[in-house]
């Protein structure tokens, strides 16, 4: 018998894993839900059509994180995942529990013991589900990889806080769409003013995975454009590339 480690193989199912999540992220055409829980940046470089950047890190990772999604809606009532709404910006919440309340769905390799650990990301997107369908309640459930252990969190908000989020969202959906075209006209810079928009600690965080990151990745794989031109380096200084048309 012989056993022998087979980097060609790895590589194989890895970029098939890839490949897919690009497939699937390069044909959205509309700005999502998600995309106003995230980095702004990159529904605004996806619609304007940069190509996206393969990151090998990330294969494991989604590919765990679709599975543990698929293994826990399997215990619920099949109408109750993957609820789709489209009355603000398209979004499918994990479960909704009786269709009323939004149970999301994370995985961390970082413990989340309080719940000042959370990702403010997370939370945005869990508060955005529950203005979506109007309800005061939701449950993030965050499965860590390393202790392999469960944590529940029940998030409250108000009614006001409902209709705050809601107009939130229209606002957002708006502008990012006002940008996009008049950046394709040929504005950039008016284009890139109108996407000023502060970011938290989480979403300068993701400039570091970002599939839409300048450097020298890119240009080797002759990728559209030299990256996002509000991508922040590892001074938190964001790159000069204003000019650059993609």
């Amino acid at each position: 018998m012989q056993i022998y480690y087979d980097s060609a193989k790895a590589k194989e199912i890895e970029t098939k894993i890839l490949e897919k999540f690009r497939e699937g992220n390069q044909n959205r055409t509309k700005i999502h839900l998600s995309d106003f829980c995230y980095c702004p940046m990159k529904v605004f470089n996806r619609l304007i059509g940069m190509e996206s950047m393969n990151l090998e890190d990330i294969a494991g990772l989604l590919m765990v994180g679709n599975v543990g999604q698929e293994l826990i809606q399997i215990l619920y009532p099949e109408e109750w995942a993957e609820w789709e709404d489209e009355s603000i910006l398209p979004s499918h919440v994990d479960l909704l529990e009786d269709g009323k309340v939004p149970l999301e769905i994370k995985w961390s390799s970082s413990k989340v013991t309080r719940s000042s650990d959370i990702k403010k990301s997370w939370v945005k997107q869990l508060m955005s589900y529950m203005a979506i369908h109007r309800s005061n309640i939701g449950w993030m459930l965050i499965m860590n990889l390393t202790t392999r252990r469960f944590t529940a969190w029940k998030i409250i908000i108000d009614d006001d806080e409902i209709e705050n989020l809601r107009l939130t969202m229209e606002m957002f959906r708006d502008n990012t769409y006002e940008a996009v075209k008049i950046y394709l006209d040929g504005e950039v810079e008016k284009a890139l003013a109108m996407m000023e928009i502060e970011l938290t600690e989480d979403q300068v965080y993701e400039c570091k995975w970002c599939n839409s990151r300048p450097g020298r990745k890119r240009t080797r794989l002759g990728l559209k454009g030299l990256g996002c031109p509000k991508y922040l380096n590892k001074k938190g200084l964001e790159t000069q590339l204003r000019q650059v048309r993609f």
